[in-house]
């Protein structure tokens, strides 16, 4: 079974595309085609994996086992990053607070567990590689 870690610390920075998270389904269910069903880790940032977040929904239907580690600061890093280069700060609705992705993840049928720290995170994944 799926299980999604949500890690929230806004000192992180994640630069990893959204099409990560589909990708990481399709390695995951080659792993368990192949029958050698090594553990499978996709870490992406909490605006990156709202493009692609309804692919947990397959992978909980194809029990793949892979973890999702979303580090989330609560905004669209890249999106700001272009409108100051642009010459356009401030532009509405680049804030993402409150964005609960631990329920969103529970919606489609995953394991979600939120966590705050880093000993936490640790924790929670090493948990992860045994649920299967």
């Amino acid at each position: 079974m799926l299980t999604v870690i949500f890690f929230a610390h806004s000192r992180y920075r994640a630069e990893i595309a959204s099409s990560l998270v589909p990708a990481s389904v399709e390695l995951a269910l080659a792993e368990q085609e192949s029958g050698r069903n090594r553990p499978v880790l996709c870490v992406i940032g909490g605006s990156s994996c709202q493009y692609s977040l309804q692919s947990v929904y397959t992978e909980v239907q194809r029990e793949a086992h892979l973890t999702h580690v979303v580090l989330q600061k609560e905004e669209y890093d890249i999106l700001k990053e272009l409108a100051e280069l642009e010459e356009t700060p401030n532009v509405a609705g680049l804030e993402l607070p409150g964005i609960d992705i631990a329920s969103l993840a529970k919606g489609y049928g995953a394991n979600a567990v939120s966590t705050r720290t880093a000993g936490e995170l640790g924790t929670v994944y090493r948990v992860s590689l045994k649920v299967k």
